[in-house]
């Protein structure tokens, strides 16, 4: 009881800094920003586990968290992206000062490869280093609009791109096939999906969803399913808003631990 009080208030705090940003974003110029959306790698790997107890840390569930490097490393990129589990991830830089041809109708996409964030005309390039690769998946391009405060140099550096140290990681999604097996096909799980706090409330975490659900449709999967706290009031207007129905009558169901080992034996 006291737990569920407390994750109230922090709701309520939640709402309230929220209030407070809007506030501080409408005096504060946007900043154009160049946002890049790629396959994770394990050169990725530092990076990505500061976000996955950032995630826990925002969920209060950092007494669970055991992905340390060495265990995300040899448990990601074991197999192809879209077959295993793929992580993808939010990088963003300076504008960029190219002109790029339009994707899909839209102005603000493109597709990108290595290069593209120093002026030059972007060129396939391979992914080493153990990498998950996927041919057809390309890293994305997005010009985005930003009201938050420039990060200092300090706090940025553990989150500095190992492929180009121009840019910045501040999010990541990870997802990966589960089966149906009433719709006979695969759906895509969302697992975890995680801004930085500097940069929440951008849109940021829009651009992570929107490629999940594209690569979704885009390879056939049945529908992208996700679990959302029942606290966090926010992020759950956010997903009834974009379409996703919150079922209340389904409850999460689990063994671990002690538990799953007595249940097992």
């Amino acid at each position: 009881m006291r737990q569920e009080l407390w994750k109230l208030e922090a709701a309520a705090e939640d709402q309230e800094a929220d209030k407070k940003k809007i506030q501080m974003a409408t005096t504060r110029r946007p900043m154009k920003r160049s946002a890049f959306v790629r396959l994770a790698t394990k050169d990725d790997v530092p990076a990505l586990q500061l976000l996955i107890q950032g995630l826990a840390d925002y969920e209060d569930a950092s007494k669970d968290c055991h992905a340390t490097e060495a265990a995300l490393t040899s448990t990601l990129f074991q197999q192809p992206p879209f077959v295993g589990t793929t992580v993808f991830l939010l990088e963003l830089a300076p504008l960029l000062e190219v002109t790029l041809a339009a994707s899909n109708g839209v102005s603000n996409y493109a597709v990108l490869t290595n290069g593209a964030s120093n002026g030059k005309t972007p060129e396939p390039q391979g992914i080493a280093n153990g990498a998950a690769s996927d041919s057809s998946f390309h890293e994305e391009y997005h010009e985005v609009s930003l009201t938050c405060a420039e990060e200092d140099y300090e706090s940025a550096a553990p989150y500095r791109s190992p492929r180009d140290e121009t840019r910045t990681i501040v999010g990541f999604a990870l997802c990966f096939p589960r089966y149906v097996c009433y719709m006979a096909k695969n759906a895509l799980f969302l697992e975890g999906l995680h801004v930085r706090e500097a940069y929440r409330r951008q849109g940021l975490g829009t651009v992570l969803l929107k490629t999940v659900a594209q690569q979704a449709v885009k390879r056939g999967f049945g529908r992208v399913d996700w679990i959302v706290e029942d606290w966090n009031v926010n992020a759950i207007k956010f997903y009834e808003g974009m379409g996703g129905l919150v079922m209340p009558k389904l409850l999460t169901c689990r063994l671990k631990g002690e538990n799953l080992r007595a249940y097992a034996s």
